[in-house]
């Protein structure tokens, strides 16, 4: 508990979150971004098995479950390194390049308010899992089966698998013959979703490498 700062994510929220306790500073709303499904409910179970690990008091974790407001959310929006000919990168080597689409969906929970976020990207919705669900399946399911069918050397950006009409036919055949008939009786719009998803995979301005997809692999 007197680390500086502890080693995990959990062990420094913990520490913030103990200190403001103490202080008698009012409850917090926490909005994590992982994408881990139901990443707030998660993350509220680790926050709270950490301070039990460190013997911390049991109103403490009462104040972290009953007066925090933790609310689950999910992020969409590709983000990948800037060209490296890019004159931006020249001054700034930590440049990143953001696609023009956005969503960042967070779910309401039963008697917790909710701060008004007034931006066309923020949806504030009753139930998650839909969004969840067709995001990861359609979106990251397809980033993931590209790494697997071509490897990291064969194509080694998404916009060049696009550009061959071999890769391109596989693909396509994915999504639409695999994963959107497993999706379509739960999921409002997921063909329109997938279609949308082609135009954003198709971006020419995104140098999305596999290699960095593969990342995220183990």
């Amino acid at each position: 508990l007197d680390a500086a700062p502890a080693a995990t994510l959990p062990g420094k929220l913990v520490q913030v979150l103990w200190r403001r306790f103490q202080a008698g500073a009012p409850p917090v709303l926490v909005l994590p971004c992982e994408l881990i499904e139901r990443n707030a409910d998660k993350l509220l179970a680790l926050i709270v098995e950490q301070s039990q690990r460190w013997l911390l008091p049991a109103d403490f974790a009462r104040w972290l479950v009953d007066d925090c407001t933790w609310l689950n959310t999910l992020v969409d929006c590709i983000v990948t390194r800037a060209p490296e000919d890019h004159p931006l990168v020249c001054d700034d080597p930590g440049a990143v390049c953001a696609e023009p689409y956005a969503l960042w969906a967070i779910e309401r929970r039963p008697g917790r308010s909710v701060p008004a976020l007034e931006h066309p990207a923020v949806r504030l919705v009753d139930d998650l899992a839909p969004y969840y669900l067709r995001k990861v399946r359609i979106l990251n399911g397809t980033h993931s089966a590209m790494v697997g069918q071509f490897g990291t050397t064969q194509f080694p950006t998404v916009i060049d698998v696009l550009r061959d009409r071999t890769a391109l036919r596989w693909v396509r055949d994915l999504v639409y013959e695999e994963i959107v008939p497993t999706l379509a009786a739960r999921v409002e719009g997921v063909a329109a979703f997938a279609d949308d998803t082609f135009d954003r995979l198709r971006n020419p301005f995104l140098q999305h490498r596999l290699s960095d997809i593969a990342l995220n692999h183990v």
